[in-house]
């Protein structure tokens, strides 16, 4: 059972909330999973994965430390810019608020904190690139400007293997200078009609269906109206197409390159340590 930690992307702060010095025992008020639907006749009708809070129980053997979670938690509300609460390699956005205390002495707090689970589901992330025939032999080009997520890596890749037994949302980062990148996965082509200018980028997001441009000097626009969406899901050219289970290859003109994290899913987080 993968140990729990609280990355705020308001401060930057990473606190471990199972270490040396703070520990959430099982959390299992997190760990588990709740589905919202409704009975049909003989049969469920339909069914959601919802946002959902859980009291989250938490020990500190340093005071200094619930001092600094209590300052995190408050640039969040400021902010009101979601976290990530993970587990192992697991994770989804997240946010907490308040810390109500149980019991305290010189040494010890006892406390929980409500944490606001928003993504119904958990995910594990990783991230592949994409190269173009420009690349190198060994598959090992880097582009030169900082990609914001830093995940466990494969270089070089012309194919997609999904492991979990579900479809699977992506993120994708197409780099400039291209006009109309088009990708095929599987049996389906995602195009998005916008120049993305040298030394630019774009995100396409396939978790909740957004598409932004980044210039070279961070100029953001949103530029959903321009992606292809076909007839919607299974059309075989909708822009966010989840990607199947298996192995999928994937095809484009090669005049640029592209990163793709993908993002497994799990209703709730492995119980044991073999996923």
């Amino acid at each position: 059972m993968g140990r729990l930690k609280y990355v705020s992307e308001a401060t930057g702060e990473t606190f471990e909330l199972d270490g040396s010095l703070n520990f959430a025992q099982t959390a299992l008020s997190v760990r588990g999973s709740k589905s919202d639907y409704e009975l049909g006749y003989r049969s469920i009708e339909s069914e959601s994965m919802p946002a959902r809070s859980a009291s989250l129980e938490i020990t500190f053997l340093n005071l200094n430390e619930a001092d600094r979670l209590v300052s995190i938690i408050d640039a969040d509300r400021e902010r009101n810019i979601p976290g990530r609460l993970i587990a192992d390699k697991w994770e989804q956005r997240a946010a907490l608020r308040g810390l109500d205390p149980s019991e305290l002495t010189p040494s010890k707090l006892k406390a929980s904190t409500e944490c606001c689970l928003f993504d119904g589901v958990w995910r594990k992330p990783r991230l592949l690139h994409m190269l173009p025939n420009s690349g190198d032999s060994e598959g090992t080009k880097r582009y030169t400007y900082q990609y914001p997520y830093r995940y466990a890596s494969e270089y070089g890749s012309r194919s997609i293997t999904v492991s979990s037994k579900k479809s699977v949302a992506f993120l994708m980062c197409i780099f400039g200078f291209v006009r109309n990148p088009t990708i095929r996965i599987a049996r389906n082509v995602y195009t998005v009609n916008v120049t993305i200018p040298k030394g630019g980028y774009l995100l396409l997001d396939g978790r909740d269906c957004s598409a932004t441009l980044v210039t070279a000097d961070g100029v953001k626009s949103d530029v959903y109206a321009l992606c292809v969406r076909g007839q919607g899901e299974g059309c075989g050219t909708y822009a966010w197409e989840r990607i199947p289970a298996g192995s999928s290859p994937v095809s484009w003109d090669d005049t640029f390159g592209f990163d793709l994290t993908i993002f497994e899913e799990r209703s709730a987080p492995p119980f044991g340590s073999g996923l």
